[in-house]
């Protein structure tokens, strides 16, 4: 039952010609209905914000979990001196691995041609 149905029984329940102990107690039971309707939609609103504020906390977290180096203190420039070594030496490999790639083709074209 939403708030918004609630507050229309609790308007209908108001209307009815009761005998006013009867009325006292029923106003009672509905101002406090509503109080907790209106508190629980608060909760709800709350907990949806909470947990998308820690899905994204997490997301944010779980980019910069990643170990830089093992035993001892890392600074900028050495990692940035690490990044730009390990830069040259995939660069090396791509450059051997199409080096073997052109010699194999080579061999193959030479291997197959006959004037």
């Amino acid at each position: 039952m939403t708030i918004r149905t609630l507050q229309r029984q609790a308007d209908h329940l108001r209307q009815l010609s009761l005998s006013p102990s009867i009325r006292h107690s029923v106003a009672t039971f509905l101002k406090g209905s509503l109080v907790q309707a209106h508190a629980g939609a608060q909760a709800e609103t709350d907990l949806q914000q909470m947990q998308a504020a820690t899905q994204a906390r997490a997301a944010r977290a779980s980019h910069n979990r990643r170990i830089v180096q093992k035993g001892g203190v890392i600074t900028v420039a050495n990692a940035r001196q690490a990044i730009r070594a390990r830069e040259e030496d995939e660069l090396d490999r791509a450059q051997i691995a199409l080096e073997k790639a052109e010699r194999a083709l080579r061999r193959k074209k030479n291997k197959h041609w006959a004037p």
